[in-house]
């Protein structure tokens, strides 16, 4: 039986000195990457990710206080104007008056592919408006 040296064993990538060797390759974690950054890197990276939390931070904060705002001055003063939130999440008003339900085949076919239609005519128009 032939003497197997480590530096010769194909299935390890590193030689004895812990040096990849040649053609090989070898998975890195993310943390382990960072490490080669300088001093100044660092601080940069931390700068920027604590401006942004601070920021993320205060909007958060303005958007709650005026949601709290919202809240406690409904009652007060029943606006008929609906505020820039509420038109965000309502659904777009429909003039036509609800229709009765019907029995008949090929009416039931009509005012399917007539609300399929005005559904199709609405999407086309969507990037159109505000």
């Amino acid at each position: 039986m032939a003497y197997v040296t480590e530096e010769d064993d194909d299935d390890n990538p590193y030689t004895r000195d812990g040096i990849l060797k040649p053609g090989r390759t070898a998975r890195v974690p993310l943390m382990l990457r960072d490490a080669g950054l300088s001093d100044v890197q660092c601080a940069i990276k931390a700068d920027k990710a604590a401006r942004a939390h601070a920021e993320g931070q205060l909007r958060k904060q303005l958007a709650y206080d005026a949601m709290v705002r919202e809240g406690e001055q409904a009652w007060r003063n029943p606006d008929p104007s609906p505020s820039p939130a509420t038109t965000a999440a309502a659904p777009p008003h429909r003039d036509a008056a609800p229709l009765l339900p019907t029995y008949d085949v090929a009416e039931g076919r009509r005012r399917k592919q007539a609300a399929y239609d005005a559904m199709c005519r609405e999407g086309e128009q969507a990037w159109k408006k505000p």
